[in-house]
């Protein structure tokens, strides 16, 4: 029996088009709202679950910013630090993506910050721009 055509289902067969593009607005509200319980120094569990490692990719890590400890924390420095130009890293914002991926399920993460500056959470597809306007990470940031 064609797909649609069951008792009770009055659905066409219809081929669905990819998404051509996303809307970032909306994309930005709904992290920031998402985002919006994030505190600084969290600790434990949340909802039962442990928090997800996360490891950071130096290769795409921008000359503003140094990874530290075992590739699992970023620190903001303003200063060239002299990373070698590789296709991944990018140009033009002080940011940095990890060497994990999700592409579904819930996931959550321990975040330390430092009482001072400002400092941000962002989510991105891998294939993001690396260089200009469309390679900022989408995310929050909190500003002191």
């Amino acid at each position: 029996m064609p797909r649609g055509s069951e008792e009770g289902d009055d659905r066409e067969d219809r081929e669905l088009s990819p998404a051509v593009s996303l809307d970032e607005n909306l994309i930005l509200v709904t992290l920031m709202i998402g985002l919006e319980g994030i505190v600084a120094d969290v600790k434990g569990e949340v909802y039962g679950q442990e928090a997800t490692e996360m490891f950071l990719d130096m290769n795409t890590a921008g000359q503003l910013v140094d990874i530290a400890g075992d590739n699992d924390t970023v620190a903001y420095i303003g200063t060239e630090q002299g990373h070698p130009e590789v296709p991944p890293r990018f140009k033009d914002h002080p940011q940095v993506l990890s060497n994990n991926s999700f592409s579904s399920g819930r996931h959550y993460w321990n975040i330390e910050v430092t009482m001072r500056g400002d400092w941000g959470v962002g989510v991105a597809y891998p294939s993001i721009e690396r260089e200009g306007a469309e390679s900022q990470v989408l995310g929050f940031v909190q500003n002191r």
